[in-house]
């Protein structure tokens, strides 16, 4: 029995393409199944949910929770901003720290 050069060929390449579609099939159900119906395919594991401080919360809070509860760090922060720039308000003293500090962390 004679098979051809091109018969041959185009048998294997069906056996490639069986194969890798059979790889790909098994690998996108795993990828589904880990992430739910709800998740997408390419994104990253969901993690917990982050309980969020209002959008109205003291700057002063806000100001302690950017240092991570440093209270003394804050007050160091708002006593330089008022060195600074004499004359300044507690409050606006906090502000320009939370700036400074936004500045400050900013990538270039």
């Amino acid at each position: 029995m004679y098979i051809s050069h091109q018969a041959a060929g185009f048998f294997v390449l069906f056996i490639l393409f069986w194969v890798f579609a059979y790889a790909f099939n098994h690998w996108f159900k795993s990828r589904i199944n880990s992430r739910g119906r709800s998740g997408s395919l390419f994104s990253r594991p969901r993690s917990k949910p982050v309980s969020r401080r209002p959008v109205d919360a003291d700057p002063y809070s806000k100001l302690v929770g950017i240092c991570f509860g440093d209270k003394a760090k804050a007050d160091r922060l708002i006593a330089f901003e008022q060195s600074r720039q004499p004359g300044l308000s507690r409050l606006s003293a906090i502000q320009s720290a939370i700036d400074s500090i936004a500045h400050d962390n900013r990538r270039y």
